[in-house]
């Protein structure tokens, strides 16, 4: 996928076989994940409001890469702080694109059976309709 060569996508390297389940080997983020209020997983670090402008910003740009960037356009369903890594120069990387679902290029929005929300939020249009566009 041509995710892997945005800056602010977190890069798949490859992966190891050797073990029972297959390990997938991705880039280092040397400074971690976020918690829900800004700060760091590791050591608590409240991040400066610059920072996280810088990386709202950021974020903001890989979302639209995402929703215009291929012929079907790619929502990624699950951005919560828990889903992005800083590396040591406090560059966000975006992953976990397992909840990520495609829209066909006929179509606004698809329709589906099932709820995929996050715990902490879920879209309320998503909620009611139980449609991802």
């Amino acid at each position: 996928m041509h995710m892997s060569t945005h800056k602010n996508s977190l890069k798949l390297l490859g992966c190891c076989l050797e073990f029972d389940t297959t390990t997938l080997v991705l880039e280092n983020a040397g400074k971690g994940g976020l918690n829900y209020d800004g700060s760091l997983v590791v050591d608590n670090e409240l991040l400066p409001w610059k920072t996280r402008l810088r990386i709202a910003r950021q974020l903001a740009s890989t979302l639209t890469y995402l929703h215009t960037a291929f012929p079907r356009p790619i929502v990624h369903r699950r951005v919560t702080s828990r889903c992005i890594l800083l590396d040591d120069d406090y560059v966000p990387k975006l992953f976990d694109f397992s909840f990520s679902i495609t829209i066909p290029s006929n179509q606004l929005y698809v329709e589906e059976n099932f709820s995929a929300r996050t715990p902490r939020y879920t879209d309320p249009t998503y909620l009611k309709y139980c449609q991802s566009s």
